[in-house]
């Protein structure tokens, strides 16, 4: 009977990394995964303890996000989609925890690593064949998604496996095939908030590895040089200094100077409907409701009802795209002081000598998909492979963490 539910839970989890293709249609919102959601949540519930306990804390953040949904809005609608979303993402951590108590770490990691191995395979055809899978967006500029609804889908959740990836992968030449392959897909999709999550985790990856790991008077030496180079590049004339994307090249001080100007004086962009604008306006509005809020945010989902009003309106985008930022304004100080605890825990791993490979796997994570998620949008809720990634990352922590407790 066990191992026909493990089973079960692993047909489930396949079902949800397989979501947008596997819907009734390209508008629907239902698909296999969430038909059976509720059964898989109901067999947890009656035959793993941590079920209701887990149950029970985000019934109170819903509580409490519903108190913030009503002081900002009567229009509860997103709320309670958004109370859904987090469900299915509960589920699909619960089942991440079940298998890692029953199968281990390794089970796990190989059902995701062969998953991402048989996405870059469709990837692959498909930009040879200029074909897509059903109900999922199609471009015509040679992008490609896989399993996933877009090609900025499908960057995310290549994304959340890199620090798995790069750690845990012996074969060191199916790694850099790999990686130099998901460094061409990436960049031919032209997801770059992507392309830059993972560039910074491969150099947190080999300076941490080779250089901090080695020697501590080197990994002084380093950051020293870090500094230094931080102080300079305040004077470097940035106007002139160009980046390659796909489409373009762009002076740095177009893509970050202008935006980042913006957003600290809280001052929109007129709405012409180009991306990078579009991104900031939607960080400058959602600034804007987080201190109206008095910083304790506007309630789950309520992004969305946000840039419905007539003031936040924008040509071309209907959410925030930027998933950090949006957690924020919605969960205000409770998500901030999350990334806190979360900052100081990449600063004593930095700092830490002999850390293991899990640490270093959380060392490259934190960074790499704060910043590489920041170009998701809302659908970024439905990309199950991206939680269970992270999921699998903090189970293993945490259950690493406790062995050292208990051993001292």
């Amino acid at each position: 009977m066990k191992n026909k539910l493990i089973l079960f839970f692993y047909f489930i989890l396949f079902l949800s990394f397989t979501h947008a293709v596997l819907r009734v249609n390209d508008h629907s919102s239902f698909s296999l995964y969430r038909i059976l959601m509720p059964v898989s949540l109901t067999i947890l519930a009656f035959g793993y303890k941590k079920t209701m306990k887990l149950v029970l804390i985000l019934v109170i953040v819903l509580f409490y996000n519903f108190i913030l949904t009503i002081n900002y809005t009567s229009d509860y609608s997103k709320f309670f989609i958004m109370s859904a979303h987090l469900f299915s993402i509960l589920n699909i951590y619960l089942i991440i925890s079940y298998l890692y108590t029953k199968k281990g770490f390794k089970k796990i990691y190989n059902l995701l690593f062969y998953f991402l191995v048989i996405s870059l395979i469709v990837a692959f055809t498909e930009q040879i064949f200029n074909y897509r899978l059903p109900n999922t967006a199609e471009y015509f500029d040679g992008s490609v998604s896989a399993f996933n609804w877009n090609q900025n889908e499908l960057g995310t959740i290549i994304l959340s496996f890199i620090p798995l990836l790069l750690v845990y992968e012996m074969n060191l030449i199916r790694k850099y095939l790999l990686v130099s392959y998901i460094l061409i897909l990436v960049y031919m999709n032209d997801s770059k908030l992507v392309l830059i999550g993972i560039m910074i985790g491969i150099i947190i990856y080999v300076v941490k590895r080779n250089i901090f790991e080695k020697n501590k008077i080197l990994k002084y030496f380093f950051l020293g040089i870090i500094f230094f180079l931080i102080i300079i590049s305040i004077f470097l004339p940035y106007d002139e200094i160009y980046v390659s994307f796909r489409d373009y090249d762009i002076s740095l001080y177009t893509l970050l100077g202008i935006p980042i100007s913006h957003i600290f004086t809280l001052t929109p962009f007129p709405d012409i409907g180009g991306s990078d604008t579009t991104r900031a306006n939607a960080i400058i509005y959602g600034i804007t409701e987080l201190i109206n809020s008095n910083f304790m945010g506007i309630g789950i989902g309520n992004s969305l009802v946000m840039l419905e009003k007539s003031e936040y309106m924008m040509i071309s985008a209907k959410s925030m795209h930027n998933l950090p930022v949006q957690m924020v304004v919605e969960n205000g100080i409770v998500v901030l002081l999350i990334y806190l605890y979360i900052f100081i825990l990449f600063i004593k791993l930095l700092y830490k000598q002999k850390i293991t490979k899990i640490e270093l796997s959380i060392l490259i994570a934190i960074p790499s998909i704060l910043l590489g998620s920041m170009g998701s949008s809302i659908g970024i809720f439905s990309d199950y492979y991206f939680f269970a990634s992270i999921f699998l990352l903090i189970t293993h922590y945490n259950s690493v963490e406790k062995r050292k407790i208990s051993a001292k």
